[in-house]
Order: structure tokens, then sequence, then C-alpha cells
């Protein structure tokens, strides 16, 4: 950070640090309430969308959470223009990626590369909740 003062304990920042409002850059911060966003249901769960440029709150990323019922799996499908981030917060997964198989539990992150085909299977008695982020407000998804 430009200038970066510490004070007291904690960092100040300068005008350096700050994204100047322009006609480009007029984003705003917005609140999501639990709850709140797209919600979309499945025969295998669910996934509810929290920020997105769909959503018209976020410009550059697509975030949400995602719950796989216990004993079942998302359909295969890839992301052609952006890479996908798992968090895991709770139960456990096996994520399939092209080739690769992997355990999961909770805590546990994968980073999937834009182009790569892939799935997860809730394992065990218990729910996965996940979180999901892509690198791109308008995220894509093609059914492998």
């Amino acid at each position: 950070m430009a200038d970066a003062r510490v004070r007291y304990g904690s960092w100040l920042p300068t005008a350096e640090d700050y994204i100047p409002m322009n006609e480009e850059n007029t984003a705003r911060a917005s609140l999501v309430r639990a709850g709140a966003g797209e919600r979309l249901t499945f025969d295998w769960g669910e996934i509810a969308w929290i920020a997105s440029g769909a959503l018209g709150n976020a410009r550059q990323v697509t975030f949400g959470r995602v719950v796989i019922k216990a004993g079942r799996q998302n359909a295969g499908h890839w992301h052609p223009d952006s890479e996908e981030i798992l968090h895991l917060l709770s139960g456990r997964l096996t994520h399939a990626v092209d080739d690769e198989v992997f355990a999961m539990a909770a805590g546990d992150s994968i980073i999937i590369p834009a182009g790569a085909r892939h799935h997860a299977a809730a394992v065990g008695d218990e729910d996965a909740v996940m979180l999901v982020l892509y690198p791109t407000a308008e995220r894509r998804m093609e059914e492998a």
C-alpha cells in the first residue's frame, strides 16, 4: 500500500489506497442479507447466488453458496471462461476434475481451471455445504 502508516496499532489509508470513482468505476458497497440473492433448487441440492453481474451487485466476481445433499451429486459441467474456487464449509465431498478425483473435508479448498470438466458428490450422511467463487461477474456454465 502506498505510504501505509501505523498509528495506535491500526493501518490508516492514504488517498492512493482508494480506487477513484469515475464513469468506468461506479461500484458501491452492497450488503446481501442472509437468505437473500437468487436461490436455485435441484434434485441434488441448491445454489444460492449471493453476488454476480446478473444480480447487479458485482462487476468482477460471481459468488455463491452450494449445498449438495448427502449421497447426491451435481451434474457434470465446465466453465469455458473462468476458474472456479470451491471452499468446503461442512460435510465431505469427492470432486472429480477431468481425470482426477479429490477427497475433500471441511476446510479444504479446490481451484478448478477454466475448461475443466467437473462434478462433486457429497459423501457420508451429512450434506456438503460450500462457497464458490468465479473471477467473472458473467459466469458461464456448460453441461458436460
